[in-house]
């Protein structure tokens, strides 16, 4: 499934997190401190990281700083002690994408690490470019009676207007879809 970079310095939180999203299929590494979090990114390349901010020598914030300049689209889910609506703010501008605050509240960290996670995921079947959409409206593929060619695509459940059947298909029967 997806890789989760978790960066905390306290132990027992790390291992509580790595239970979890291990359970929940994901792949985990979990480092303590923000240089080996910056090691772990390079060889590691998770798709999200969760980040505790008050760290000993290289803080969250720091550790923030480096992965937004190397991936700026990384997701950066701040999981911290901190409540204080401007370290939260601080976070938020430099690059975090959600602020979360301990006591850990689970289902809240659970629900924003898929929302996050799902948000990243590259989709299944890449858009069409212009020209592949100019070339499906010219040379519609001919499906059975069962579908009709919308966008250059099957859509099942939907009758089809006349007016639309004449854009897609050229003058092609009405064929109600089921």
């Amino acid at each position: 499934m997806s890789r989760i970079l978790v960066v905390d310095d306290e132990k027992h939180v790390l291992d509580a997190l790595t239970t979890v999203f291990e359970k929940s299929g994901h792949e985990v590494s979990a480092v303590l401190t923000g240089p080996l979090a910056l090691a772990s990114y390079a060889t590691f390349k998770p798709d999200l990281v969760l980040l505790d901010l008050l760290m000993p020598g290289m803080d969250g914030f720091e550790v923030q700083r480096r992965l937004v300049e190397y991936d700026p689209n990384l997701p950066i889910v701040v999981l911290t002690g901190v409540t204080d609506p401007q370290t939260a703010e601080r976070a938020m501008e430099e690059g975090a994408t959600a602020y979360i605050t301990k006591p850990i509240n689970w289902d809240q960290v659970e629900a924003t690490i898929e929302t996050y996670l799902l948000m990243n995921e590259e989709p299944r079947y890449p858009p069409l470019s212009r020209l592949e959409r100019i070339s499906a409206v010219r040379d519609p593929p001919n499906f059975s009676e069962d579908h009709h060619a919308i966008d250059g695509g099957r859509v099942p459940n939907r009758t089809v207007e006349r007016t639309e059947c004449r854009r897609t298909c050229r003058g092609q029967r009405d064929i109600p879809v089921s």
